[in-house]
């Protein structure tokens, strides 16, 4: 028969398996709700990427703002309206001519989501939604704004210079002659090309605004948007970033 010693040395081995069994246990379960968190976190970036990449790319213009229910929505570094063609596949043409729908991506810094909102017009199959979320756990999101101005060259010779719309980012600013790159120098809005041109040639002058201008036409609209999930041992930073040229721009 077993000693009295060995019996209790074996129940405490006992307690001390179960013990760690239930501690694995308690890890596994963990580790699967942590898991399935960031999953859900990826998904609802991925998803919100998307949504907007759909309705830029279908939008036609960049607008200054658009109110809603008494509320004002100004485009700029956390907001994004747009007016995107109305549209029915039952129209004999798709798109419903004179009819715009206003589209807003917008940011709630508070609750961390980025918020939809689509004032459908009449017989437009896009639906009408209010503040929709489309993004969770969002710290930060920004949308950067690509404008484009094309010129014709007046005169023949060097140094002839183009005024933009607005101030641009000096470093963003490119210009193309005729499709070709050339060197320029930027003071203020006014940019200058110190090669030579001739007279007719086409200058187009890629830049983006240090602010949102609505007399600066906008081609194309990327963002960039951060997500943040904490899992029970560390912090999940992730950052997605999207980008669309506007419908009427894509030439």
């Amino acid at each position: 028969m077993k000693s009295l010693l060995e019996t209790m040395f074996g129940a405490i081995i006992g307690v001390m398996v179960i013990m760690m069994s239930i501690s694995l246990t308690d890890a596994v379960v963990a580790t699967s709700i942590n898991g399935a968190t960031d999953m859900a976190q990826d998904n609802s970036v991925r998803l919100a990427t998307g949504e907007m990449q759909l309705h830029l790319r279908n939008a036609s213009r960049v607008l200054a703002s658009a109110t809603v229910s008494g509320t004002v929505y100004n485009t700029g570094p956390t907001t994004l309206v747009v007016a995107a063609p109305a549209f029915n596949a039952g129209n004999s043409s798709y798109f419903i001519n004179g009819q715009d729908d206003t589209i807003i991506f917008t940011y709630d810094a508070t609750n961390q989501e980025i918020r939809e909102t689509i004032v459908a017009s009449g017989g437009t199959a896009r639906p009408q939604r209010t503040l929709f979320t489309i993004g969770r756990s969002v710290t930060d999101i920004t949308f950067t704004y690509n404008c484009r101005q094309a010129f014709t060259a007046t005169v023949t010779g060097s140094s002839t210079t183009y005024t933009l719309a607005t101030l641009p980012v000096a470093a963003s600013v490119k210009a193309y002659v005729n499709g070709t790159l050339k060197a320029t120098a930027v003071a203020n809005s006014v940019v200058t090309l110190t090669d030579t041109v001739t007279a007719n040639d086409l200058v187009q002058v890629f830049y983006i605004p240090q602010t949102f201008s609505a007399s600066a036409p906008v081609t194309e609209v990327t963002f960039t948007i951060q997500q943040s999930s904490r899992g029970a041992r560390a912090e999940r930073t992730t950052t997605a970033q999207g980008s669309a040229r506007l419908r009427n721009y894509r030439n």
